[in-house]
């Protein structure tokens, strides 16, 4: 847990991740007990299985937009076929224009989006903004993070 160069952006974020959780299994404090911080490293923090980042606006000329970006974590599904994996949508108004998945290797995704239908997920905001560029052109950004309780 020192500073190193990283490879990529990809790497960078992953062992930063990996830090921070050694760093907090290691810590040894009588005001924190075990189960406290394995609760903190497996706990609710880390049982966010969707994120979806929300972009609404108006051009000059009046018309109303809508794009959402979703990346999700999902568990194995037999009736569909699909191994775990992490997947993503891109929706421009309600037309889906990106459905991806990126498959991973069998037993590696321990928390996911239950397959079992119905099933809700717990929301939470996680950001939001807005800017007006003029008195007709605008944006708005939220961002809504899902876990499953």
């Amino acid at each position: 847990m020192s500073d190193e160069n990283a490879s990529s952006l990809q790497d960078a974020n992953k062992i930063v991740i990996q830090d921070m959780i050694k760093c907090a299994e290691q810590q040894k404090r009588g005001d924190a007990s075990g189960e406290a911080m394995s609760w903190y490293v497996n706990g609710p923090s880390n049982q966010v299985v969707e994120v979806e980042n929300i972009f609404e606006g108006q051009t000059g000329d009046g018309n109303t937009w809508k794009m959402r970006f979703i990346i999700n974590a999902d568990l194995p599904n037999e009736a569909r076929k699909h191994k775990a994996h992490f997947g993503c949508d891109v929706f421009w108004n309600n037309d889906r224009i990106l459905a991806t998945h990126k498959w991973l290797p069998d037993g590696m995704l321990k928390v996911g989006r239950p397959t079992i239908q119905g099933i809700k997920l717990e929301e939470f905001q996680t950001g939001s903004d807005d800017k007006n560029f003029d008195n007709k052109r605008y944006v708005t950004w939220k961002s809504i993070s899902k876990k499953y309780a």
